[in-house]
């Protein structure tokens, strides 16, 4: 079965944003229509986040339970796919 969607995790900076965490929001496109958005509801510093992996570097705890929380979100879509 061929992949009809793109999934695509990227920070999102608040209005009033200064400095410190952002939010992750998920891109998803199915078969190249309008892509949709949602907040994940999780927060990352920026400097920490790796854009081309979607994911967060480093290797703490909290770290690798955010970068779980990613590759869950991914599984799911493939699953309902």
């Amino acid at each position: 079965m061929s992949q009809n969607y793109s999934l695509h995790f990227f920070l999102k900076k608040p209005k009033p944003y200064k400095e410190g965490e952002k939010a992750i929001y998920l891109r998803i496109t199915v078969n190249g229509c309008v892509p949709k958005y949602a907040s994940i509801g999780r927060m990352c510093n920026p400097e920490l986040w790796l854009s081309r992996l979607n994911r967060v570097k480093g290797a703490g705890e909290k770290i690798k339970t955010l970068n779980l929380y990613l590759e869950a979100i991914e599984r799911r879509f493939e699953s309902v796919h």
